[in-house]
């Protein structure tokens, strides 16, 4: 396998260099995408067998009563999906930077979406002694929405909001605001944001302190592939801070999201609608 990543290396690296200078970017993208997708494909197809067998031994042990490995089993899977989760992040902003990155808009329960992310979390965050809270104050809320950005958006903001808090309670409230746009709030109680950071918090791989002794694992691509997932599907986030105090996100969803297309849904999609749609995976 590992000579295989090497070979595509090797032949994405000699193309590069075979074309002229002045290539345009596009094709230095498009080679670039050609090569993730390889290395990505090389890494995830065997990390998926670990995680199933991983998931088999931990379902046999659960059947035999036996606790003592348990643990273990769970960190190693702990560590396969957050790999996994990684090269789906380097693909996605690789995706966002040659432009080849679309959406697939359909109806989606922002309700359920939420109460999804919060128990997916509710371990991680019960590890560290922290408490999820949710408020939810809209009983029902349907967005015309790409269901994978909405989904990994909220997985960026709700990991972050975990990873930066040591102590206290991170809470997900989803409320309208006073023009009645749906919006989504998710406040912690962790270390904050430095000021001078707030500039550049969206941007690839920005990060408040870098180096291999950081506290903080992580790509720092999180809140920059957050950002471009919503402001592709007409929705803007907004943050409040305090070093020291905690943070708050808000993602407010413009009232399009709830009424552009909703009469076209079922009755045949519009021709905007087919125009964005497109197979990530």
């Amino acid at each position: 396998m590992l000579m295989e990543v090497v070979e595509s290396m090797r032949d994405i690296s000699e193309a590069m260099h075979s074309s002229p200078r002045t290539a345009p970017a596009s094709e230095v993208s498009q080679l670039k995408s050609a090569f993730l997708a390889n290395v990505s494909h090389e890494i995830r197809t065997p990390l998926n067998v670990i995680l199933g067998y991983a998931e088999l031994i931990n379902e046999h042990l659960a059947g035999k009563g036996d606790e003592s490995q348990r643990e273990a089993v769970a960190a190693i899977m702990r560590a396969g999906n957050r790999l996994s989760d990684t090269i789906q992040d380097i693909l996605d902003i690789s995706r966002f930077e040659a432009g080849a990155f679309e959406v697939e808009v359909t109806q989606v329960d922002l309700n359920a979406a939420v109460t999804r992310q919060l128990d997916d979390f509710r371990a991680v965050a019960r590890r560290k002694g922290i408490e999820l809270q949710s408020q939810i104050e809209e009983s029902a809320v349907i967005l015309v929405f790409d269901e994978y950005c909405l989904t990994r958006a909220l997985r960026a903001l709700i990991d972050n909001a975990i990873k930066f808090t040591e102590r206290g309670a991170i809470a997900i409230r989803l409320y309208r605001d006073i023009s009645g746009a749906p919006s989504l709030e998710i406040r912690d109680s962790g270390i904050g944001i430095a000021r001078d950071h707030l500039a550049s918090l969206f941007d690839p791989f920005s990060q408040q302190r870098t180096g291999l002794d950081r506290p903080f694992e992580g790509l720092g691509l999180g809140l920059a592939l957050c950002r471009r997932y919503l402001d592709l599907n007409g929705a803007a986030i907004s943050v409040d801070t305090r070093e020291g105090v905690g943070t708050v996100f808000t993602i407010r969803f413009a009232p399009d999201c709830e009424s552009k297309f909703a009469n076209q849904i079922g009755a045949g999609l519009s021709s905007e609608i087919r125009r964005r749609s497109f197979p990530r995976r």
